[in-house]
């Protein structure tokens, strides 16, 4: 007789348990989000590092919406070095920005929107001191199916954010690592690859770029 599933409020959990306990953590990935039907999706690659306790760096470069100017990109990195919270930003071939703050969170909502919610999830599960809607957050958790990412079987958990849209979060079924959620109508999927777990950073990672 088989063991009976755990319910999507349990691998949500145990999921969140696996980040927080995480000594290192770094991904490579992509968020596409389709804005016309029957159109290409606007795809924004992203990159993730993290040493714990609290050394982090998430860049993502976000193409002009307008296809016929896609080629023209603004890139981001958000982080934090040791000692202070930082977003760079550099939008074509212009002179690099920078902004400088002591709280990561407010450095991570700054390009939230903009990232189309890239720059924190996975930086929620990862940095207890970062704010706002937490995978553990969402409403109705349920086990919805599973499939398999990469050769590797993983569950699919739906749940609802506070202000009504639909998530589906798919999951590593043995490691509790997260490597999709799809939001609202699946329109907008952020999916995770290359996924690399307490493994040595080397420091310079997080340094503000030059």
């Amino acid at each position: 007789m088989s063991a009976p599933e755990e319910s999507g409020a349990a691998i949500i959990e145990a999921l969140t348990q696996r980040y927080a306990a995480m000594r290192s953590y770094r991904d490579r990935g992509v968020v596409r989000n389709w804005l016309m039907p029957g159109e290409p999706p606007i795809e924004t690659p992203f990159e993730t590092s993290y040493s714990a306790p609290n050394l982090f760096r998430f860049s993502f470069d976000c193409p002009h919406p307008f296809p016929p100017l896609a080629h023209i990109v603004t890139r981001y990195v958000v982080g934090f070095d040791g000692q202070r919270a930082y977003v760079w930003r550099q939008h074509a071939e212009d002179a690099p920005e920078l902004d400088v703050a002591s709280d990561i969170s407010m450095m991570v909502g700054s390009v939230a929107c903009v990232s189309s919610g890239a720059s924190h999830i996975i930086t929620r599960l990862l940095l207890p001191q970062v704010g706002g809607i937490a995978l553990r957050d969402l409403r109705d958790l349920s086990v919805v199916g599973g499939e398999t990412v990469d050769g590797v079987p993983c569950r699919r958990v739906s749940g609802n954010h506070p202000k009504g849209q639909g998530w589906v979060m798919v999951i590593e079924r043995e490691s509790n690592l997260l490597r999709s959620v799809a939001r609202g109508a699946k329109d907008l999927v952020q999916e995770h690859q290359a996924i690399q777990v307490d493994e040595s950073i080397d420091v310079s990672t997080f340094a503000v770029p030059s």
